[in-house]
């Protein structure tokens, strides 16, 4: 059987009786008809390409291709009416009527998922709540840049008061110290002062019994300028104690060691307390000396106290400098009974004391220069009889 087999069959144009009107009615008709339904699948394309996005497209697909096959079951329906090919007109209709159930049941399948999809209305409303979270989101961000630069001025203030209660507290640190340095200088004068008080004691008993020679005077004046140099180099030590530091600078940790006790030494002395320091080498770091000598001192100045409250008979405060690693250690012990476990954790806090004289400051300013200024680590135990404070700082070597 052929397609175009028409044997025994008339054109549709007989059906029509060839009347003009009737037959230019049909293929007119059917030729819009179908010209329609070939532009319809082209916009589809067109569309598809533009919205790549688009959901269902196996759906714009079948349903384009349902509309080019009613557009072929028109033109057909043109082409019948002078070659009753009515087999191969039968033929397009069969597909188009596939494709049609096809096309259902396609959208059956997919009618769930369609009705799911939101209305215009819905788009809508859903466009001006994104419009009103948008706007409100512009609110909260302008709150939060407010926040912020608030936040950053109280940050600044209060960066600006803790700096200026460090500085405060540095200041009463220095204070502190220097009260505790007039004390040793005390102390340091008091043997000078007396020897150079025996000299004028010596030169005017020498004056009153007529032994007043040349040479015994300029004995006795030597040895006055002695003391008095003595008592000069004293006041220097002290002062170059506290001179002020801008830059970095290695220097050796035994000679800070020393420079401490000889500001100490005399104090110690007149207490009853044995100073000790064992260095088997020579030690460098690198960072602050002065501050450094500080340090130390607030340590070695607080076991002395410490000492002579509870009134250790033979007392003992003892140096020792060693290497760890590639740090370099300074722990300094005493016998005065160690620190209650009840406050050893609180030793280093601003203003913490358990002296009734102390003001508090003088371990919180070591913490922080050995931490804060010179990297280093400071700690505290007790020991046997005592306490021992440890200050590690990385050995000048093994600075980059």
């Amino acid at each position: 059987m052929s397609l175009l087999n028409f044997e025994g069959v008339a054109p549709h144009g007989f059906c029509l009786l060839w009347q003009q009107g009737l037959v230019a009615l049909h293929v007119i008709s059917d030729g819009i008809i179908a010209l329609a339904y070939i532009m319809i699948p082209i916009i589809i394309y067109f569309f598809m390409r533009k919205k790549r996005d688009v959901g269902h497209q196996v759906l714009f697909w079948l349903f384009a291709t349902f509309i080019l096959a009613c557009a072929s079951t028109h033109i057909m329906g043109i082409v019948v009416i002078w070659y009753p090919y009515y087999y191969l007109q039968g033929l397009t209709m069969a597909i188009t009527a596939f494709v049609s159930m096809l096309t259902v049941w396609m959208l059956w399948r997919k009618m769930p998922e369609l009705i799911k999809m939101p209305s215009l209305q819905m788009l809508q409303l859903v466009n001006e709540q994104l419009v009103t979270e948008i706007e409100r989101r512009k609110e909260a961000d302008a709150s939060l840049h407010q926040l912020n630069e608030t936040l950053e001025k109280r940050v600044a203030e209060e960066v600006k008061n803790n700096r200026d209660k460090d500085l405060l507290m540095i200041q009463q640190s220095r204070l502190a110290a220097m009260g505790e340095m007039i004390g040793n200088i005390a102390h340091q004068w008091r043997q000078p002062i007396n020897a150079l008080n025996l000299v004028l004691m010596n030169i005017g008993d020498a004056y009153q019994y007529n032994e007043l020679t040349k040479e015994f005077l300029d004995h006795q004046i030597h040895k006055g300028e002695r003391l008095v140099e003595a008592m000069s180099g004293t006041i220097d030590d002290f002062r170059n104690f506290f001179k002020s530091e801008l830059e970095l600078e290695t220097f050796e940790v035994n000679n800070s060691v020393q420079e401490v006790i000889n500001i100490v030494e005399a104090s110690c002395r007149s207490h009853n307390i044995a100073l000790e320091v064992i260095a088997d080498e020579p030690f460098k770091i690198q960072g602050f000396p002065g501050q450094y000598r500080q340090a130390l001192l607030n340590i070695v100045s607080n076991a002395k106290d410490a000492i002579t409250e509870r009134k250790v008979s033979q007392g003992k405060i003892c140096i020792r400098l060693t290497r760890d690693a590639n740090n370099v250690l300074v722990t300094i012990s005493d016998n005065a009974g160690g620190i209650s476990q009840d406050v050893i954790d609180k030793i280093f806090d601003p203003y913490f004391t358990t002296r009734q004289q102390g003001n508090g400051i003088g371990l919180y300013m070591t913490k922080m220069i050995i931490e804060n200024n010179m990297h280093g680590k400071v700690s505290v135990r007790n020991i046997e009889n005592g306490a021992e404070f440890s200050i590690s700082t990385l050995d000048s070597f093994n600075q980059v």
